[in-house]
């Protein structure tokens, strides 16, 4: 774990990366800047919005991969 690199954002990085997914991917998907997600994710950023966005993303690719229609 780097300095900066708190457990909760090693947590999310671990499951995007069950989910096949990478922080770029991610914003990507919601139409957002990398560096947004990134800041979001370590809880650099408060922006409430933003991370229900992410949540609602990570736990629709989670559905999908229980229900057997992920691609990863």
């Amino acid at each position: 774990m780097t300095k900066t690199q708190n457990p909760t954002t090693l947590q999310i990085d671990l499951l995007l990366g069950v989910l096949g997914l990478d922080r770029q991917q991610l914003a990507d998907e919601l139409q957002l800047d990398r560096s947004t997600v990134s800041k979001s994710l370590s809880g650099s950023r408060a922006n409430d919005t933003t991370k229900k966005k992410i949540a609602d993303a990570i736990a629709g690719h989670t559905r999908k991969l229980v229900l057997g229609e992920a691609t990863v």
